[in-house]
């Protein structure tokens, strides 16, 4: 599939989320001394007057809170469910149920959650777990309809993700994980000024793991491993009080094998199967009772590797003129994801009847009328589900907002 998207915003056609807002959840409030802000209506809100549902994590909620990638999120937001399939490449975000549109790579279909990266709306809904390797400073999830603020995409809510800002003073940091089944993380980070009005910071984050699932097709190598790093950099030019601008550009990259599948054998399913034909065409009903767990699978061995590149660049300017500020945000994103998923779920594949032909459209050979004949031979394939993506995607908002303080 090979798309290219203008997009053309107007003011409520974005979700800009500043990172610089310090931003907490509602439940948390008792334990913080200072104000709370979040930023989901565009301007800087305390939380417990900002008439919409919202949960929003600090770079610090992120850590005390062991939040290390997508699911981790999903899990601990109340009224949001995360799925991800083939590492993280291709996501499901549920807020109060409602499930997305579309769950194939369909970009004709919108997702009914938008997610932005730095304010900038993400057309690819093939995102990968970036919050392991990314170097993130906030993260909002405005629960409920929001498409009279954000635009189309919305409908269900929006989640937005701010890399951290650049520091005033030089500091950095460094940090590794090591864990078993070879689970290796590091992240690094160094900021400070660069003059009196320009600042700047970098981060890189790379992740590597050697998965957890056992295929019995291919014992050297677990299922479910991947392979993920992320750089990101900014700058901030602030030459007066009236002024501000903010260049900053992310690089991703994912390589994740398959992950484990176990198929249930038809002869399990028999609870419920009252339409014989579908039982004698192999077409289950209902499974009852408990599902079988197993740590071992057998899949096609050898199966390329899923991969995902994701880039992006944007620019923020903001002029505040006294009663109001005039903000720009554009932004430049592109995607290109290959998946794999084994389309049999099993190592030995499926059995298929090879046929002679006769001529170029008529088979000698086949089962059922009016092909009388047995199949020349008879051979095994794996069949390997593909999907591949690539857009580019241009956006452009332009904001005039009055003072925060005013009465508008």
């Amino acid at each position: 599939m090979r798309t290219k998207a203008i997009l053309m915003a107007a003011t409520a056609s974005m979700l800009v989320f500043p990172a610089w807002a310090v931003a907490q959840t509602a439940a948390e409030t008792e334990a913080a001394s200072e104000d709370i802000l979040v930023t989901a209506r565009k301007r800087a809100e305390d939380v417990q007057t900002v008439p919409i549902a919202i949960t929003a994590y600090s770079a610090s909620d992120l850590e005390d809170r062991n939040i290390s990638n997508i699911a981790d999120l999903g899990n601990s937001t109340p009224g949001v469910a995360i799925t991800s399939i083939t590492g993280g490449t291709v996501l499901g975000i549920y807020v109060r149920g409602l499930a997305p549109a579309n769950t194939a790579n369909d970009l004709n279909v919108d997702a009914n959650v938008g997610i932005f990266i730095d304010g900038i709306y993400q057309t690819s809904r093939n995102t990968i777990d970036i919050i392991s390797v990314l170097d993130v400073g906030q993260i909002e999830i405005a629960k409920g309809p929001q498409s009279a603020v954000y635009g189309r995409s919305t409908f269900a809510g929006a989640m937005g993700i701010a890399t951290k800002r650049t520091s005033k003073d030089l500091e950095g940091s460094l940090s590794a994980t090591v864990g078993q089944d070879e689970d290796f993380r590091m992240k690094g980070t160094i900021s400070g000024p660069l003059s009196d009005s320009l600042s700047a910071r970098i981060a890189a984050g790379y992740v590597t793991y050697d998965g957890y699932g056992k295929n019995s097709a291919d014992t050297k190598d677990n299922l479910g491993g991947a392979e993920k790093y992320a750089v990101n950099a900014s700058l901030e030019f602030e030459p007066s009080e009236n002024f501000k601008a903010r260049l900053s550009g992310i690089i991703t990259h994912s390589k994740t094998e398959l992950s484990p599948t176990t198929v249930l054998p038809i002869s399990t399913f028999t609870c419920g199967n009252v339409n014989a034909s579908a039982v004698a065409l192999n077409r289950p009903q209902l499974f009852c009772g408990a599902l079988p767990v197993t740590e071992v699978s057998s899949i096609t061995a050898d199966a390329p590797d899923t991969v995902a590149k994701n880039r992006q660049v944007s620019l923020d300017l903001n002029w505040d003129f006294g009663p109001a500020s005039l903000v720009s945000v554009t932004g430049l994103t592109s995607s290109r994801n290959s998946t794999y998923n084994d389309y049999d779920g099993t190592a030995a594949g499926v059995t298929l009847g090879v046929c002679t032909l006769a001529n170029a459209t008529s088979p000698t050979c086949g089962t059922g009328a009016p092909f009388t004949a047995p199949y020349t031979r008879l051979v095994q394939v794996n069949a390997l589900s593909i999907s591949r993506e690539r857009v580019k995607t241009f956006s452009q908002e332009l904001r005039l907002q009055s003072d925060d303080g005013a009465d508008l």
